[in-house]
């Protein structure tokens, strides 16, 4: 057994392979270049570590077509941008089997996507048509079917092997599910394929997809020192965060169907914001609203106390005095008919709550219902309040905002709790104004609220 760095020239060689997997493929570019290259003959063609070591058995691969070479290389590239090791520790994936099978259907969610790219050189690779399962599944799915498969198929073998019938075999290549003892031989380490291989070999694509290879290198790069040491786990966010990128942008001029639908799922997850709960931030946006709004204001209608003997040529100076204003909160509530009544008791109960840390009460919590029209408002006066509920029609709004500008006094923040199926006014209110949005489709409404709003999405 070996492991050692490539040559000049296999490093020439393997650059090539790259760069073919750059033209192919060139949004997967950032991972493709970060790719450390070590030759061993541990693995049966291909694995990548977590530290983003790629591991090649440069003589079983020497015979593959450019073409093959660089589909490989892009399948590891699926590994690393679909997060496998990490989505096989929530998973509690453990032991050898289990990591093999894991391993297997997370090539069959990688090598899918690959197919839709028009890479026909997969036709050897692991696909969840082996399993009888449909293209363009999570490799969670493939999992838990490759598993029910092998359990199902153990069960049918203890009573033979109880009554001295030899069991039968699995399938095998081309059968209907992996086989429990050959299951990892047929998952090629980089491509998930059903090459010939030796059954002394590791088979799998390394810890990237949770199947680490005994070859794999210490974090420091070992004997082979720093040239083979790890990316650390900031540089691998850090690339993943620059496929999203470049993958937003092959979208934008290309259009959405030029990317398989695998890579633009994650380039959608990996772009979105990190969430905060919507309890935390709805409740951390009103007290820095109302701690604004509550300093104290100078004006002459009150005289500074302290300062009254002032004079200037012989002029008495009234100097302005501080006025806190009294805190009010007006919350506009949804009651349209797509509005559920939990809903707007969850939101306005744990609105309630925020407003009472921070002592409003009363005529200075007014509740205005509306749905096509603007209810007359209601002070707040415990849960009964928020159990009453007007309208149940259509939405706008637009209404609940102007009834909220014509308050005397002027709030000093307006919440709305609407689904976001409704308008919006063109001109932006004089007070604060936070939309928590409820419902399926609230995140894509919350996207379209007006540049002035504050907005919340409430989860469940």
């Amino acid at each position: 057994m070996t492991i050692r760095a490539m040559t000049p020239e296999e490093r020439l060689r393997f650059g090539f392979w790259r760069d073919q997997a750059s033209d192919l493929m060139p949004y997967l570019s950032p991972i493709l270049f970060k790719f450390r290259p070590i030759v061993t003959d541990e693995v049966d063609s291909f694995a990548v570590d977590e530290g983003l070591r790629c591991y090649v058995n440069t003589e079983r691969v020497k015979d593959w077509s450019p073409k093959l070479l660089a589909t490989a290389l892009l399948h590891e590239c699926g590994h690393v941008w679909s997060e496998h090791a990490a989505r096989a520790r929530e998973l509690g994936v453990s032991g050898s089997q289990q990591h093999q099978d894991w391993n297997a259907g997370a090539d069959m969610a990688i090598n899918d996507d690959l197919l839709d790219a028009g890479l026909t050189e997969i036709k050897d690779f692991l696909l969840p048509s082996l399993i009888s399962q449909p293209n363009h599944q999570e490799a969670e799915h493939y999992y838990g079917v490759i598993r029910a498969k092998r359990a199902a198929q153990q069960k049918q073998q203890a009573p033979q092997q109880q009554s001295g019938q030899p069991a039968q075999d699995a399938p095998g290549n081309g059968g209907d599910q992996p086989d429990s003892t050959d299951e990892g031989q047929q998952d090629s380490t980089t491509n998930g394929s059903n090459g010939e291989q030796s059954p002394q070999d590791y088979t799998g694509c390394g810890s990237v997809s949770g199947n680490g290879a005994p070859c794999e290198l210490p974090d420091d790069g070992g004997a082979l020192g720093a040239e083979s040491k790890a990316a650390s786990v900031a540089d691998v966010s850090d690339t993943l965060d620059q496929v999203a990128y470049e993958i937003e942008k092959h979208v934008r001029v290309h259009g959405r169907g030029s990317i398989p639908g695998g890579l633009s799922d994650f380039m959608d997850n990996r772009l979105e914001p990190p969430k905060v709960p919507w309890r935390t931030e709805l409740s951390s946006f009103v007290r820095r609203t109302i701690h604004v709004g509550g300093r104290g204001r100078r004006s002459t209608n009150r005289p500074n106390r302290r300062r009254n003997n002032i004079t200037l040529g012989g002029q008495r100076v009234i100097v302005p005095g501080t006025v806190k204003p009294v805190l009010r909160i007006a919350l506009i509530r949804d009651t349209s008919g797509s509005m559920s009544v939990e809903d707007l008791q969850m939101v306005g109960n744990e609105v309630e709550g925020v407003a009472r840390a921070v002592g409003i009460k009363g005529p200075n919590l007014l509740v205005i219902d509306v749905d096509s029209h603007a209810h007359p408002p209601r002070p707040y006066a415990g849960a009964a309040t928020l159990n009453i509920v007007q309208g149940r029609g259509g939405t706008d709004m637009s209404a609940g905002l102007a009834v909220a500008g014509e308050l005397s006094p002027a709030p000093t923040l307006v919440i709305v709790c609407t689904d976001g199926i409704t308008g919006w006014p063109n001109d932006e209110p004089p007070f604060p104004v936070v939309g928590c949005f409820i419902g399926k489709a609230s995140e894509r409404y919350a996207k379209g609220a007006p540049h002035w709003m504050h907005t919340v999405v409430v989860e469940d």
